[in-house]
């Protein structure tokens, strides 16, 4: 019986540690910093963005193992970062809808570890209309906090700190800035 109530405090403690809650990522705001470095790279032609596409089973958005992180109004990680691609793009005036020279991506994967020091870690792989691809990795680390709630809180708050960071280093890929200036 004594082991009993014990299983079901731990229970009770490790439910408010890691939470119950839905996370949602706020929006990705623009860098401008990344649009005055499209603007700078002298690109012969506007582009499309392809809806991006994902390995759905190596996207793990759970917050210590539990609680889950989410995008506002349902939408996937590849349209959160498509969008945040595109609306970069637009604002460089590097981007047309209707351009035959695309670029289409795909998330092989992204993960948070909040144990310990936490990290997001995305890797996707981008082909150009001229058949070639790269792939870009990042890493954006998520600083301990022992409170779980407090913890998933950062690590939603970063995860669009995370995208900017995984743009940044798209941007400055050379394969990517090669396809631009075509």
């Amino acid at each position: 019986m004594q082991k009993a109530r014990l299983f079901v405090i731990f229970i009770m403690i490790l439910l408010v540690e890691t939470g119950c809650t839905k996370y949602i990522v706020p929006d990705y705001g623009l860098s401008m910093s990344h649009i005055t470095q499209l603007k700078s790279l002298d690109a012969k032609n506007k582009i499309a963005i392809e809806p991006f596409t994902a390995n759905s089973s190596r996207i793990d958005l759970n917050c210590r193992g539990t609680a889950p992180i989410e995008f506002a109004n349902g939408i996937t990680p590849e349209q959160y970062i498509h969008t945040a691609l595109t609306n970069e793009l637009t604002l460089a005036d590097l981007y047309l809808d209707s351009s035959d020279k695309k670029l289409s991506g795909n998330i092989e994967y992204i993960t948070l570890s909040t144990f310990g020091d936490g990290k997001w870690d995305m890797v996707m792989t981008f082909t150009t209309t001229d058949s070639d691809s790269f792939s870009v990795s990042s890493q954006w680390l998520v600083p301990f906090i022992y409170n779980g709630e407090q913890q998933c809180e950062r690590a939603k708050q970063d995860l669009s700190k995370a995208v900017d960071n995984f743009i940044n280093i798209l941007i400055n890929n050379p394969n990517f800035k090669a396809f631009l200036i075509k």
